[in-house]
């Protein structure tokens, strides 16, 4: 590594150490860390990324020491306490970028000392644009925010784990007319009151707005909507929801639906719910395409995990091909009839669904619809007919997790197939706590496969509804409706309706050969459940 990086040492801009740096001398790179003897400096590098590194505070004092014109410092989840963080970012007069995160092995020594030192930071740090300080170590109250929006203009971006007696005093020093800051996060804040509702009246010009906290109150997603004309990505975490929090502290679908109407620029909106129950193969906070991310089941030792993502010859299945091969007829797959103008349905319109596949499509034409893209409700407790009122509003979305929702039933899924035909990403896993006997089966799954045509990553775990007729229509599917599916996230095994021989005739030559292998695998032990995350070949 030295060698490598003496060989670029005049034109070396950014260096990242990350999670491969086990060995504590790669951090002596710059010098010895006792003496201060042999430095080496890179006269170009503006970038310092520790994060996630085994290194050690004495270490960054050495590098800060050699190179005095760092712009950008990241040190989350480090050995270095935010104490120490603070007293080196203080030195760096050109920093720009700040973004401390506290880690595990950290830990709270003299909290008033601690903010002291936080306080110093803007009064040195004058040009910092992007500040992100989440710990618990010290209690960033009204006066640590204060510092820092008055001694630092430029700020952009403000990410903070707020105090729970923070007031709007602490915004005192923010000119609304002239303040840059686009972004805002605020987490964990324990506090039992709300506080949006006074905190966003500084912030007039947000796009971005993240907020995590125990407590959530409605009176907060209230002035979201009348304060964040501008918004354009959402993250409203609700934590502890179910343990001992007041269920009216519970963001319901009427504040949802203001302020989807309300803020008519946003794309991207994620209103997940933190439950205990974790979810078996659904990620635990944001669906990403292709996410294979997976948690255990109840039973882990009788439900192994197997990440289908990428075998040998097609030969080695033969093993699983079915004896009795009189599979379900195909699905017809013609494509939907024209589209039909309707009205939009208001929140209290009774929702009627086909009964049949075979029923004619009745997608609508929005005139004053949301123009979302991307929304995530895992774990949402609203009502079905809340839910269908929320697609109805949101036509053009490419993403929609609702992974572990409470009313995933056929009805609401086949109301998504016909009027989100945009959908490319779509989670609708349920929770290994779920009774799966009221939930969607093939009669949802048969409408995404005949409507939503640019579908590429569909999860949909721990359903025992789905069969393996649907599943066979699905995986005949990737030549006719779905041509741009590449993930299909499902379980197969005992309990589950899908058996792996389905998947082995219909979809091998589509599989890659990872996804064969994996698959191959699962094959021989029919006492076990697996989650699966195939993985199919697009040319």
């Amino acid at each position: 590594m030295r060698n490598l990086l003496s060989s670029i040492q005049n034109s070396l801009q950014s260096l990242t150490f990350g999670t491969a740096c086990r060995d504590g001398g790669i951090f002596e790179l710059f010098g010895s860390s006792y003496k201060y003897t042999d430095k080496r400096r890179f006269p170009a590098l503006r970038r310092l990324d520790y994060s996630y590194s085994s290194v050690a505070p004495r270490n960054l004092t050495v590098a800060r020491f050699a190179h005095h014109e760092i712009e950008e410092l990241y040190l989350c989840h480090t050995r270095i306490s935010f104490s120490e963080a603070m007293v080196e970012a203080g030195r760096l007069r050109n920093l720009r970028v700040l973004v401390y995160s506290d880690s595990s092995v950290c830990l709270n020594h003299d909290m008033p000392r601690a903010k002291i030192k936080a306080m110093r930071v803007p009064k040195v740090c004058t040009k910092l644009e992007v500040v992100a300080l989440l710990t618990t170590q010290v209690d960033l109250d009204d006066e640590v925010i204060q510092e820092f929006t008055r001694h630092c203009p430029k700020l952009k971006s403000l990410s903070l784990t707020c105090s729970s007696s923070l007031s709007a005093d602490a915004f005192t020093f923010i000119n609304t007319s002239t303040s840059c800051i686009t972004n805002l996060e605020l987490k964990d804040r324990r506090g039992t009151e709300p506080y949006l509702h006074f905190v966003l009246l500084y912030f007039p010009h947000l796009t971005h707005l993240a907020v995590n906290g125990q407590y959530v109150h409605l009176q907060d997603s209230t002035a979201i909507a009348h304060c964040c004309p501008n918004l354009q990505e959402l993250l409203f975490k609700i934590d502890g929801s179910g343990n001992g929090v007041p269920e009216e502290n519970n963001v319901d679908h009427e504040h949802l639906m203001n302020i989807l109407l309300k803020c008519r620029k946003l794309q991207e909106v994620y209103f997940d719910r933190k439950k205990e129950a974790k979810l078996a193969g659904g990620p635990p906070q944001r669906f990403s395409p292709g996410s294979t991310s997976s948690e255990s089941m109840k039973d882990a030792d009788d439900n192994p995990f197997i990440d289908m993502t990428t075998s040998d010859e097609d030969n080695v299945l033969e093993q699983m091909l079915p004896q009795d091969t009189s599979l379900s007829p195909d699905l017809d797959l013609e494509p939907t009839s024209s589209l039909a103008v309707s009205k939009c349905p208001s929140l209290e319109t009774d929702f009627c669904t086909p009964t049949s596949l075979n029923d004619d499509p009745t997608p609508r034409i929005f005139h004053n619809h949301c123009p979302i893209k991307r929304l995530s409700l895992a774990q949402s407790l609203v009502q079905e007919k809340f839910l269908m009122a929320m697609i109805w509003e949101c036509p053009l979305l490419t993403l929609l997790d609702l992974n572990g929702a409470e009313a995933l039933t056929d009805d609401l899924v086949v109301s998504i197939a016909r009027n989100c035909s945009n959908l490319d990403t779509l989670g609708l896993s349920l929770g290994v706590d779920l009774c799966s006997d009221l939930k969607f089966g093939d009669r949802g799954l048969k409408a995404l496969i005949k409507h939503c045509r640019k579908l590429e990553c569909l999860s949909i775990l721990n359903n025992r509804n789905v069969t393996s007729e649907a599943v066979q229509a699905l995986l005949q599917a990737l030549e006719t409706t779905l041509p741009r599916l590449k993930t299909v996230s499902l379980c197969v095994g005992r309990g589950f309706s899908c058996s792996p021989s389905v998947i082995s005739v219909y979809g091998l030559k589509y599989l890659t050969e990872f996804s064969k292998k994996q698959l191959n695998r699962s094959s021989p032990n029919n006492k076990s459940s697996f989650l699966i995350h195939l993985d199919f070949k697009r040319r």
